[in-house]
């Protein structure tokens, strides 16, 4: 899937803390992440797209959450790089995703 700025930045717009942002994210590429019982690993990202979205967090962190590392929430919990992905793409491998039994 491709994951636009647009998108990216309205996501920012929303969020009252850092986890609200993260989870804005993941539930844009996984569609039904209210279903999945747990992420194991993460989607994959082109390292470009993961600057930008990194850049928002330590944006939104400096004027939010002023006394925490800047960034370290998508540092924690971020999609991982991979540099064999065109721009602003992700891909979540179906593997990492468990689904109630």
């Amino acid at each position: 899937m491709i994951l636009d700025k647009e998108t990216i930045d309205k996501i920012f717009k929303k969020p009252k803390h850092q986890n609200d942002a993260v989870l804005g994210l993941y539930k844009t590429v996984i569609p039904d992440f209210d279903v999945v019982e747990k992420v194991q690993g993460y989607p994959r990202a082109n390292p470009e797209l993961n600057k930008y979205i990194f850049s928002k967090f330590m944006e939104f962190d400096r004027k939010q959450h002023p006394g925490v590392m800047p960034g370290g929430a998508w540092m924690n919990w971020g999609f991982s790089s991979d540099g064999n992905l065109n721009e602003w793409e992700v891909i979540v491998d179906k593997e990492i995703l468990i689904y109630p039994q």
